[in-house]
């Protein structure tokens, strides 16, 4: 799993987990594709989500490598 990175100041664009962007399609107005998180078999189990600091909960999308790590640590 990426490590949180505690420093970081999360806004909408980067991940709460490791503060990289998070590439969320629903912010980019460039084009109308679908976001990353809308792919099939994409999932944010509870144990990932429960990562987010209270703070930062439902402010941030976190990005699809925290994603993938946590789903491939936590098979």
């Amino acid at each position: 799993m990426l490590s949180l990175n505690e420093g970081a100041s999360h806004d909408s664009e980067n991940c709460p987990l490791c503060g990289q962007s998070n590439q969320c399609g629903h912010l980019s107005l460039r084009d109308n594709t679908p976001c990353w998180c809308t792919e099939r078999g994409v999932t944010f189990p509870e144990s990932l989500l429960n990562k987010v600091s209270a703070t930062d909960g439902h402010k941030a999308c976190i990005c699809k490598a925290c994603v993938l790590s946590h789903i491939q640590d936590n098979p």
